[in-house]
């Protein structure tokens, strides 16, 4: 773990392609609750996939993403027209999942990374969401959820903040939110 700090990303990678494979194999799993931790520096070098298909792909899985970055914070050569950082960001967040960036890596070690995803995981609630029955099931719906503490909650919990995909397909059994 002490060399991870060290990795230098060397490009060429079938990025969008590999996340794709992922998913298909966490989608076999026998828990509910998937996740993906991704190491790149977010650029993607002849993927049969495209980044909207493995953004869409994320939207219908309900696969949390965390990225972990290794580019510096300006990357070049993206099609997408932004850059590595921004793509992982980009994908996480659909995903209800963070990125860590290459600041946060010379912060913190790979150690403290890892122990700050397993945390945030074990401290995730669930919210289960059960359409209506004329809901279109190919229809995207948007998810707000606001957070709003009651006057006597300590003063330490006042600042908790909730995070969660951007939202989901409607099926015909119930939606679980991580």
């Amino acid at each position: 773990m002490e060399k991870f700090g060290k990795l230098k990303p060397e490009g060429n990678t079938a990025m969008y392609d590999a996340c794709h494979v992922a998913i298909n194999k966490l989608q076999q799993g026998r828990h509910a609750k998937r996740v993906l931790i991704l190491i790149s520096d977010g650029l993607d070098q002849g993927s049969r996939y495209s980044f909207s298909d493995l953004r869409n792909y994320l939207r219908e899985t309900g696969v949390a993403l965390y990225s972990v970055c290794l580019s510096p914070e300006i990357n070049t050569g993206s099609a997408l027209g932004y850059e590595g950082p921004a793509i992982l960001s980009d994908l996480s967040v659909v995903s209800g999942g963070l990125t860590y960036t290459a600041r946060s890596i010379k912060e913190r070690s790979a150690n403290e990374i890892f122990r700050a995803i397993a945390s945030e995981l074990r401290s995730q609630y669930t919210i289960a969401i059960e359409p209506q029955a004329t809901t279109r099931k190919s229809k995207w719906h948007k998810i707000r959820l606001k957070v709003s503490p009651t006057a006597d909650v300590p003063h330490e919990m006042k600042d908790l903040s909730a995070r969660t995909r951007e939202g989901y397909y409607a099926q015909q059994n119930p939606i679980k939110i991580p």
